[in-house]
């Protein structure tokens, strides 16, 4: 895989389309139709107490991720474009912490397969100078995911209208969302997909509300107990 993201494997066989991603899925629901049907895939956010940490179990997965990736093991993930992009737009350290959380927990969506790590990051970055000034974190930030989501499209909405001087008479972090949305005007990065990749991550949080961890955590050990995967 090469080290260049747009000349690598994982962009030309590990980026896909939403339709896509459709089609692969229904083509594995399709290979066990009455697995699927009988345990619904849940939405587990955390598995750490439902595995232990065997390490021999954990070198089985990593050796089975080395084989089904050829050994082409060069991933480009969003914190390396975070950590780039963080002295540009003079994140502070809380800001630069909730942008690396929410790079965190877009790794429990599938916005790795749609999007390059550098609109994660750049997603990332302008939920976290939106959310800083309302909030210490995001566990409060899902709650209102209506009005993040509403803060985010505006921001973005007003790239490259400011006139020359206005950010200056702006404070803290609105200063930086114009900063953004002004660099983002003078770029050739699209901002069509950053909308759509806030968007998803904003619906993923919507979701995080109302997910029932109880429920997902006995579908799971129902599952692997039926299939004999705890021998």
């Amino acid at each position: 895989m090469a080290a260049n993201f747009w000349e690598s494997t994982q962009r030309r066989h590990w980026q896909f389309t939403k339709g896509q991603l459709e089609d692969i899925r229904k083509k594995l629901e399709d290979e066990d139709q009455n697995l699927v049907q009988m345990y619904p895939l849940p939405k587990l956010l955390d598995s750490g107490n439902d595995w232990d940490s065997d390490t021999s179990k954990l070198g089985e997965c990593e050796f089975f991720m080395i084989s089904e990736m050829s050994s082409q093991l060069i991933v480009h993930h969003p914190y390396r474009s975070l950590t780039a992009l963080q002295p540009i737009f003079s994140l502070t350290p809380e800001e630069s912490a909730l942008a690396w959380s929410i790079i965190n927990d877009h790794y429990m969506t599938d916005l790795p397969l749609l999007f390059a790590p550098h609109i994660i990051a750049i997603m990332s970055i302008l939920l976290a100078l939106v959310l800083r000034p309302n909030t210490t974190g995001l566990q409060s930030a899902s709650g209102s995911a209506g009005t993040m989501s509403s803060a985010a499209h505006a921001a973005l909405g007003s790239t490259g209208q400011s006139k020359p001087g206005n950010g200056d008479k702006l404070g803290g972090a609105r200063t930086k969302v114009q900063k953004l949305a002004n660099w983002l005007a003078e770029s050739n990065i699209d901002i069509e997909a950053i909308v759509d990749c806030t968007q998803e991550i904003i619906s993923f949080y919507e979701i995080q509300e109302v997910y029932n961890e109880k429920l997902s955590r006995e579908q799971i050990n129902r599952f692997v107990k039926a299939r004999g995967l705890d021998k």
